[in-house]
């Protein structure tokens, strides 16, 4: 299954790696990172994107946790 756009990232991605390690009954999960927002974010739990660079540094950094796909 893949989540549909993450707001707490970190506790998507615990799930998915108990259910991997088979700790707990689960399906595969693609985990979807944070939505990537601009200014004025529909969430206010989202980080405000400044711009290209910062988008892709958001991207790194949750693809090097194990995330698998953005929503924007």
């Amino acid at each position: 299954m893949r989540t549909t756009g993450s707001v707490e990232t970190y506790a998507d991605l615990n799930l998915k790696q108990m259910i991997d390690a088979g700790l707990v009954p689960g399906p595969h999960i693609d985990v979807t990172g944070p939505y990537l927002e601009g200014q004025m974010p529909t969430l206010m739990q989202m980080h405000q994107l400044t711009g290209p660079d910062d988008a892709r540094k958001l991207v790194n950094y949750w693809a090097d946790q194990g995330v698998t796909s953005f929503k924007a």
